[in-house]
């Protein structure tokens, strides 16, 4: 297999592990793009998606036929793959994302996650774009991260706090307020072989104690996507004016779908900053 084969291969295999939806997926190959090791998939439902693309593309080329080994698995796959919940299906179930940090794929991240926006109450049982975002940031400068103790505020299922293990950090906190949502980080550092102390801990914004937040001796905060819910405004600002004594550094990310909300946070943070 010749470079540029690998390289795409690579980039297919990326999207595949993150469950990009189809209609998102860039199947051209990028100045640049990196290979490495093929990382497995066990999602059938996403196994079904690429190899039904995957025929179709063969297929019009016409240079090729599709294997017969390649037909028989997507048949498989369209006997047993459940439909989804919109179809009649039954309820989506959680399920393993991988999360390349660097180009050779020697970093990676697995967290289990909910497929579903909402679960058990509370939307910290999956990872937001604003999680990516960050860690790109914090990919491209290690040094933000390198010794230090981080603690990731609302941590969601943990794909953050993890990266930064990963990223050179000397201690990682990962703190959340729902008990669910623990569990699963709880769960999720235990998939990775993280190279540093990594805990999972609650810390209600609403209710938390000087001595929690010396406990964390935090060095660095992370946090992303927490502006979005106006009645977490307030709570979330004290929580962080206990945390953000001096020398302390704070990297924020954020998508921001009530404009007004953010303007509620900045205005009230800058207070004391």
């Amino acid at each position: 297999m010749d470079n540029n084969v690998q390289e795409l291969v690579l980039l297919i295999k990326r999207q595949v592990l993150q469950m990009r939806q189809l209609r998102q997926f860039q199947w051209s190959l990028p100045a640049g793009a990196p290979g490495a090791e093929a990382l497995s998939v066990t999602s059938p439902e996403v196994q079904q998606a690429i190899l039904d693309q995957l025929i179709s593309m063969i297929e019009s080329e016409g240079v090729h036929d599709v294997s017969d080994d390649v037909f028989e698995v997507f048949t498989d796959l369209m006997m047993t793959t459940p439909k989804r919940p919109e179809d009649g299906g039954p309820p989506l179930k959680p399920c393993f994302k991988s999360y390349c940090l660097d180009r050779s794929c020697n970093k990676v991240v697995t967290v289990m996650e909910e497929q579903t926006t909402i679960s058990a109450g509370t939307t910290g049982l999956r990872t937001w774009e604003a999680s990516y975002w960050l860690a790109e940031h914090l990919i491209a400068h290690p040094e933000l991260l390198a010794g230090k103790n981080v603690v990731d505020v609302g941590c969601g299922v943990g794909f953050l706090g993890i990266a930064c293990a990963l990223l050179g950090a000397k201690r990682v906190a990962l703190t959340d307020g729902n008990h669910d949502v623990l569990a699963m980080v709880q769960k999720n550092i235990g998939y990775n072989v993280v190279p540093c102390p990594t805990t999972a801990s609650l810390l209600d914004w609403e209710n938390f104690t000087n001595e929690q937040i010396a406990a964390l001796d935090a060095q660095v905060l992370i946090l992303s996507d927490l502006t979005y819910d106006p009645t977490n405004i307030v709570p979330l600002v004290s929580v962080l004016k206990a945390l953000l004594v001096q020398g302390v550094d704070a990297y924020m990310s954020s998508a921001i779908r009530n404009p007004q909300t953010f303007v509620d946070f900045f205005t009230r943070i800058r207070k004391f900053l």
